[in-house]
């Protein structure tokens, strides 16, 4: 394909990721009040990603426009079959090729399942390397998905490792490629692609709530550092400095932040009491270092690895941000329909990437309560009751997604009653190292 062809797809692949994300970033209609995860089911990718002819590439009507005409009324088999006899006749150079691809290797995915669409993926590097470079965020995503899943650890490596090597801008899959990572334990994996993340956080093109995460994903190796080094005043400000090479701007209350949380982490200040955590000026600061020392927590008593501590502590921050009135009423107890609206409005969109964020929420919400009860916050009666509702959802959730639930099967060892365990032993040989 020569120079100006691959440049016109790579404008496309932009234009389209950034509709996806604008999509998926966009608030959601509010579902109805306690309308059970059991009756409103996950929504049906199938039919959500049936596509209309709007899915397919615009042309006059001829033979394209009849093939569209066709795979649209296919099945996930038929689908796939009109898509190797593409492949097969077409080369990337053909005139013809735009008009099928990547479109019709995207529209694959819904119709044939995470498994199936992931063995046509492997393939489809193996047989046709060009076709599968030229969407190599969005294929990696799925393929990540299911090894995590499947506990195939050594391959997945080496998927995160080409997609770093060749990653040139940050795109919308990244973030929740890096969060299941980091849920996996996969230290090496997560830690080869945000230094290849790195480069492009600062760029001004980015989002601001995009850079802030990826700064925050870089952000923990420093902080491990800094605590094997004794977390000194000098050891936090070399954090600090650091956190500004990665676009922050500097303050005072900054400084003060990573102070904070490094302190905490440390174990250098004292438990929270009720009275300091009442609704007031500073609760949401107050609240985000409870959570660190949640984590810590995570660690010391559910031996709970440093990466997926740090993780479902985000994921915590994420449920109590999204959940009405949570923020202030935590201590007095889980209350189901807002934390169930907050599931399905946020967390299973149909075009959500982290719909695994919904059982990952629940399953830190029951550690959570655990952690106030251990922390003299709660009484036990409000930590049995909050575990009980996570209970439900989590049997709810576990019947709604039918066989997707496939896709959250990495989850189960952190949740009690299932493995029981969290991620002791990092995945692979090395860790994230400290850029400081």
């Amino acid at each position: 394909m020569d120079s100006k062809k691959r440049q016109k797809l790579l404008k496309q692949r932009r234009e389209r990721d950034r509709k996806r994300q604008a999509f998926v970033q966009a608030p959601a209609p509010p579902s109805s009040p306690g309308m059970p995860l059991s009756g409103f089911g996950l929504p049906d990718l199938n039919e959500e990603h049936g596509n209309s002819a709007s899915s397919a590439p615009s042309v006059p009507r001829d033979v394209h426009e009849l093939w569209w005409d066709q795979y649209k009324d296919a099945d996930g088999p038929g689908r796939l079959a009109m898509t190797r006899e593409k492949l097969a006749s077409l080369k990337p150079d053909d005139p013809d090729y735009e008009t099928y691809f990547p479109q019709a290797i995207d529209d694959l995915e819904p119709l044939l399942g995470p498994k199936a669409f992931v063995a046509f993926l492997e393939d489809l590097e193996r047989d046709y390397p060009e076709a599968f470079a030229d969407n190599l965020d969005w294929h990696s995503f799925y393929i990540i998905g299911v090894y995590a899943n499947d506990a195939r650890w050594d391959q997945l490596e080496r998927v995160v490792e080409r997609l770093a090597d060749r990653l040139t801008e940050l795109t919308p899959p990244l973030p929740a490629i890096l969060s299941q990572l980091r849920l996996c334990n996969c230290t090496a994996a997560a830690g080869r692609l945000l230094d290849a993340v790195k480069p492009f956080v600062a760029d001004p093109d980015v989002m601001p709530h995009a850079s802030n995460q990826y700064i925050e994903w870089l952000l923990f190796g420093a902080y491990q550092r800094c605590l094997e080094r004794g977390a000194s005043d000098d050891e936090i400000e070399a954090v600090y400095r650091f956190s500004l090479t990665l676009g922050a701007t500097e303050s005072e209350d900054l400084l003060r932040e990573h102070r904070d949380v490094i302190r905490r982490l440390a174990g250098q200040e004292p438990r929270w009491t009720r009275e300091e955590l009442k609704p007031g000026d500073e609760v949401g600061r107050r609240v985000y270092l409870l959570l660190v020392d949640f984590q810590k927590w995570l660690q010391q008593e559910r031996g709970c690895a440093a990466m997926v501590a740090d993780e479902l502590r985000r994921v915590t921050v994420h449920a109590i941000d999204g959940t009405r009135d949570m923020l202030i009423s935590f201590l007095d107890g889980l209350r189901r329909v807002p934390f169930e609206t907050f599931l399905v409005r946020d967390c299973l969109g149909f075009m959500s990437l982290t719909r695994f964020y919904a059982p990952a929420s629940v399953c830190a919400m029951y550690h959570f309560y655990e952690f106030l009860y251990a922390s003299n916050l709660v009484k036990s009666r409000t930590r049995d009751v909050s575990q009980l509702v996570c209970c439900d959802l989590w049997a709810d959730l576990r019947k709604a997604a039918k066989t997707e639930w496939e896709e959250y099967r990495f989850l189960e060892n952190c949740f009690p009653g299932d493995q029981g365990s969290f991620f002791p032993v990092a995945r692979g040989q090395t860790g994230q190292e400290s850029p400081i």
